[in-house]
């Protein structure tokens, strides 16, 4: 029997999956996210060994392994000597490569398998609080409304706006370099693993499903702290 509400503020990896655990628990989950569909301009691109074991923990992991592309050796630090996932004490000894995308819609299927609610073109606005419970305010297509909840979790990103109401901070400073990426096809690509790293910048590639490449990158314009704007074709092929 479901005993509490939980609303979770964001639906993006981890919202999602710890909408999938709350779930299990036998616990009400609502996931409140602002983008009406999952971006497809993927950010990630990486899932690490120990990832897939916590996927594997809950009988998750196939759709992962059936998709992504297991690559058994990565960097660190951007570093050219590369580290050898197999010795690894791990039934996982690679990294899959799957677009972030890909493994949103992924762990969206599983939530939503477990019967977790998603409402998509929402916007977590505030909260109020009691000793006993929470009201979310949020805001949609129709206006504004309030869910009363047990919890509210915060996952709606750096500029969350459940960690600002509750007066949670968020100390660090100011990233000062803005590198681009791109995923693209090539016409004639490098050796598996090509990197270089040079006075004029640096560049990695790493394969995707499908045959395409994500291509990562800086150079020295990229020491800064301003938003350039997109990447343009154009600026990637330079």
């Amino acid at each position: 029997m479901e005993a509490q509400h939980v609303v979770i503020a964001g639906g993006g990896p981890v919202g999602l999956w710890l909408a999938a655990e709350l779930r299990l628990g036998g616990i009400a989950v609502t996931v409140v996210e602002e983008r009406t569909e999952i971006d497809q301009r993927s950010k990630a691109l990486t899932i690490h060994p120990r990832t897939i074991e916590v996927l594997a923990a809950r009988g998750a992991h196939e759709p992962f392994l059936a998709e992504g592309l297991r690559i058994p050796g990565g960097h660190f630090a951007m570093l050219d000597d590369r580290l050898d996932f197999q010795d690894l004490d791990t039934p996982f000894p690679y990294t899959l490569a799957l677009p972030q995308a890909r493994t949103e819609e992924l762990l969206q299927e599983h939530a939503l398998g477990l019967g977790a609610r998603i409402v998509r073109g929402h916007r977590v606005t505030g909260f109020a609080e009691t000793e006993e419970s929470v009201t979310v305010r949020a805001r949609g297509p129709e206006g504004t409304y309030e869910i009363e909840a047990a919890y509210v979790v915060g996952c709606d990103g750096t500029r969350s706006t459940v960690r600002t109401t509750a007066g949670i901070g968020f100390p660090g400073t100011p990233a000062t370099v803005l590198g681009w990426l791109g995923d693209v096809a090539l016409d004639a690509p490098p050796r598996p693993g090509f990197s270089a790293f040079t006075l004029q910048g640096g560049v990695m590639l790493a394969p995707l499903p499908g045959g395409r490449f994500r291509i990562v990158g800086v150079s020295p314009d990229s020491r800064t702290d301003e938003w350039p704007g997109e990447l343009t074709m154009e600026e990637l092929r330079q």
